[in-house]
């Protein structure tokens, strides 16, 4: 294929165009070898890769690919051709080399050779026509025979049918230019200032010392100045206000009236308190405050540690002394009244009399189950052993030259077992484990 002609481009612009892939059925397919898009210059044998990028199956698309040229390489210039090559390709199992587009960069350009203007010859030293302003072949002139915006003055009104062109008279004129806009204007009238100041530059004319007398008029209006200047009257202080609050602890009004400096300023809460001698508690007066051990010692944390061992660890529960007394657990110290406060295992425990018939009768009477079918285990109970022992005593036991038995009760079921051995100087039983 010969590949498009893309069009002739400005110098350093940048080339776009796609081209595709197919298979001899048609079909769009991918390159299995994407090969090198390189650019000829002219008919020179040199090409270059520099600003080209290739990019295969452009936005997903199978067999569409792109193609971006740069020119601002020193390989492109003016007044030349180029041709995109692919060379060594492999596409449908065949190697391909082929011509994908061709462009030009500023080589199509018709050069124009101005000589006249409007049919009258122009002069090589002078460009502008050569027939009179206004006459045939001539520059165009308003209606005072003016050539030029140039020479419009700034008193002159444009109107119209003032300029005139080749198709006629301009037909509307919108905006008169004059002096005044022309300039900078630094008349402010008109801009609606308010008042006896008709300028910007008017408005400002205010001193820091009113600033500051106007700031000052302010806070006394709404009484700031006594919170560190002015001293402070009764009244001064609204009702529900936050200092009122701060004041005064009324649930329904705030009433700054109520709050008497003497006794509930800080200083006056300070000096009642004192030492602590003023303060009070529920159960009686004096000085209760002093009498807590300061505990930000080293030695009073620890002797309050050590009181607390007394009372919670192995020392058991502090007593007073002389608290038990023999009269406090002589015969009849404690009355039925009192007896039901004493917890009931006390009053319910065993004589040695009943201990002594409940161990008669676990010998004597109780019965247990011979083991069954298990293991002796590594760690039994008493009577676990007891009753191992009594089953080897009482049950069946059969012996061969390799085994021992115990039997159930049934004398058929073998419940444990063990792996005897004998080589004639030494007999072996191994471990007895379970049967059968």
């Amino acid at each position: 294929m010969a590949g498009p002609y893309l069009g002739d481009f400005a110098e350093d612009a940048t080339v776009h165009f796609m081209w595709d892939s197919n298979d001899s059925n048609g079909a769009s397919i991918t390159r299995a070898t994407n090969g090198t898009v390189s650019v000829y210059k002219d008919n020179g044998l040199t090409q270059t890769t520099t600003g080209v990028t290739d990019t295969e199956d452009f936005d997903g698309l199978t067999g569409i690919h792109a193609c971006t040229i740069v020119t601002t390489d020193a390989f492109y210039v003016t007044g030349s051709n180029y041709t995109v090559v692919l060379s060594a390709a492999t596409i449908d199992s065949q190697t391909v080399n082929a011509v994908l587009a061709h462009f030009s960069i500023e080589n199509r350009w018709n050069e124009s050779n101005v000589t006249s203007w409007n049919g009258v010859a122009l002069s090589t030293t002078n460009p502008l026509p050569n027939a009179a302003a206004g006459a045939a072949g001539g520059l165009p002139t308003d209606s005072t025979g003016k050539t030029s915006f140039n020479d419009i003055a700034a008193t002159d009104v444009v109107s119209a049918g003032a300029i005139t062109t080749s198709g006629g008279a301009v037909s509307t004129v919108t905006t008169t230019t004059t002096a005044t806009n022309l300039t900078n204007n630094n008349d402010k009238t008109g801009y609606s200032i308010s008042g006896t100041k008709t300028t910007l530059d008017a408005l400002n004319d205010v001193s820091t010392a009113e600033v500051n007398t106007e700031v000052d008029n302010s806070m006394v209006t709404y009484g700031l100045d006594h919170l560190l200047q002015t001293s402070v009257a009764d009244t001064d202080v609204a009702d529900n206000s936050v200092i009122a609050k701060f004041a005064d602890s009324t649930a329904v009004t705030a009433d700054y009236t109520n709050y008497d400096w003497t006794t509930d300023s800080l200083r006056a809460i300070r000096d009642h308190i004192g030492n602590g001698s003023n303060l009070t508690e529920a159960g009686g007066t004096g000085d209760h405050l002093s009498a807590i051990p300061d505990m930000a010692t080293a030695t009073a944390q620890t002797t309050a540690q050590n009181d607390l061992d007394i009372i919670t660890g192995t020392n058991g529960v502090l007593v007073d002394d002389d608290a038990i007394t023999a009269a406090k657990i002589a015969a009849g110290a404690i009355t039925a009244s009192e007896a039901p406060n004493l917890d009931a295992a006390i009053s319910t425990r065993a004589t040695p009399a009943q201990v002594n018939t409940e161990v008669a009768d676990v010998l004597t009477v109780d019965t247990t189950t011979l083991p069954g079918q298990t293991a002796p285990p590594l760690a039994p109970t008493m009577e676990e052993m007891i009753s191992y022992l009594y089953k080897a005593f009482r049950n069946r036991k059969a012996q061969t030259s390799t085994e021992w038995r115990l039997y159930a009760d049934n004398e058929t079921t073998v419940d444990q077992k063990a792996t005897v051995s004998d080589d004639g100087s030494t007999a072996i039983k191994q471990e007895i484990a379970s049967g059968p």
